[in-house]
């Protein structure tokens, strides 16, 4: 995974927590992580490819599936 890990703990953070579909443009990614587009779109094919996630709308807003996603439980 190597960098890549990084991208993929912030996408963590905005899953839905039910169904670990993350829906973000681009430019939010780019803007709240500080990373440039490159780097962005290198980091998710490499997440893509090591089956981590899997890309569903790639635009105008990307939108993916965080693979092996346990749902969050609240306690009684």
């Amino acid at each position: 995974m190597g960098s890549s890990i990084w991208l993929f703990l912030y996408l963590l953070t905005f899953a839905n927590r039910k169904t670990g579909v993350v829906r973000r443009s681009l430019q939010s990614i780019k803007v709240d992580t500080g990373s440039p587009l490159r780097t962005i779109n290198r980091d998710l094919d490499r997440l893509a490819e090591k089956k981590y996630v899997t890309i569903l709308e790639p635009k105008p807003l990307l939108k993916l599936r965080i693979e092996k996603w346990k749902e969050f439980k609240k306690d009684a």
